[in-house]
């Protein structure tokens, strides 16, 4: 009851919540040159897990809306929907680099911001975990800080920085390599 005379409906709410909306503390530029710049591997561009949904529909999707960008690369419509079909695909760096070109044609939109926000976090997330399963322990560490800080209450992030610190001691305590950073 609370909830609703503070905020309004609570759907409304709990929309805005999941959808994570956060204060971004660099410019978008700097934010993309620091994930290319501390990519793991080639492959974390790339989806690591089957595409969730009808994966004839989306091919369907992504056939019409290359098709409508090959006439027009500027249509809005058809960058957002691409990055929409690449987030599916879980290719969050294409995703952001559709999601990018939409926000330069339309930088007042505040859909575009938070979908742009969202695949970027899950991009960054994508790395972390690529980085934890392959051992690369510092860089793990360094994209889970880095996804923290885009979204402070995401449980699997803080979740995969506790099991980095974990593996990085256990690490030392097996005297198989340096202190864990800090």
């Amino acid at each position: 009851m609370f909830s609703r005379r503070v905020f309004g409906p609570t759907d409304t709410v709990f929309t805005l919540l999941f959808l994570g909306i956060v204060s971004w503390p660099q410019s978008y530029a700097q934010i993309t040159a620091i994930l290319l710049a501390n990519a793991v591997s080639p492959a974390a561009a790339t989806a690591r897990h089957p595409p969730s949904g009808d994966t004839a529909q989306l091919k369907q999707d992504e056939t019409r809306l290359l098709v409508i960008l090959a006439r027009d690369p500027d249509n809005l419509g058809a960058l957002a929907g691409m990055a929409w079909v690449r987030s599916r695909q879980q290719n969050y760096l294409a995703a952001v680099s559709y999601l990018e070109s939409a926000t330069q044609k339309h930088p007042d939109d505040h859909a575009l911001s938070v979908a742009l926000d969202l695949d970027r976090f899950r991009f960054i997330e994508a790395e972390a975990d690529y980085a934890l399963s392959t051992g690369d322990l510092s860089s793990a560490r360094k994209f889970y800080t880095l996804a923290i800080q885009i979204r402070p209450h995401c449980r699997e992030a803080s979740a995969g920085l506790r099991s980095t610190f974990l593996r990085q001691q256990q690490s030392f305590a097996a005297g198989k390599g340096n202190q864990p950073d800090r």
